[in-house]
């Protein structure tokens, strides 16, 4: 397995934040897609794009890549991603939560992991993508400090409108 798909792992009361092992990606992808289609009603593309983007993450190779699944009694919970855009600049990716452990802050677990990761490589400001239609992330995103920057852009995709979001927070 490529480096950039390593980390640490860390235990809490409520589970691990673990690297990803065997078989991870194929449960971040499937998860996401079949998520996604329930919930906002995106067709097969959105989980193609995501293949895509797992694909190209697992293949950098620098030390600073992570891919995360967050683990409660031996389930995977939820996942993200992180890399460098450039030097001062890191992207969040894959943060998704199952329904069945939503609610009891698991996200937020990820997302202050996700950051500390960033603050301890160095990076300056966190981005990630969002669409309009997913309004809990965007709380979450907004309460976490994010804000929306660049332009917002209108998008029919994955078979639904909605508007293309990227959201930043400077460390």
């Amino acid at each position: 397995m490529n480096r950039s798909c390593k980390n640490t792992q860390t235990t809490g009361a409520t589970g691990q934040i673990r690297p990803i092992s065997p078989g991870d990606i194929g449960w971040i992808i499937s998860q996401h897609g079949l998520l996604y289609a329930q919930e906002f009603h995106f067709d097969m593309h959105f989980e193609i794009d995501i293949s895509r983007k797992a694909v190209s993450i697992c293949d950098r190779d620098d030390p600073f890549t992570r891919i995360w699944l967050k683990e409660i009694n031996s389930n995977n919970a939820g996942s993200l991603a992180i890399s460098k855009v450039d030097e001062r600049v890191a992207f969040i990716n894959f943060l998704l939560v199952l329904p069945a452990y939503r609610e009891k802050g698991i996200a937020k677990e990820l997302m202050h992991f996700a950051i500390q990761h960033a603050e301890t490589g160095g990076v300056k400001k966190v981005r990630l993508e969002t669409y309009s239609c997913l309004t809990n992330a965007r709380k979450l995103y907004a309460d976490l400090g994010f804000r929306i920057a660049g332009p917002v852009r209108a998008l029919s995709k994955y078979g639904q409108n909605f508007h293309q979001e990227f959201w930043e927070v400077t460390l």
